[in-house]
């Protein structure tokens, strides 16, 4: 299990996330994209 962050916390920065909707990974896996419902962000880790 990864954990890339804390969820049910708005905030505006890359490692809280109010309702965390989708995740999504590059085609050659090297990064991970996280929809976040609430706080209307998509987050690159």
């Amino acid at each position: 299990i990864l954990i890339l962050g804390e969820s049910f916390v708005p905030e505006s920065d890359s490692s809280h996330f109010c309702k965390p909707a989708a995740v999504v990974t590059s085609n050659d896996g090297t990064n991970i994209y996280i929809a976040d419902m609430d706080m209307v962000k998509c987050t690159y880790c």
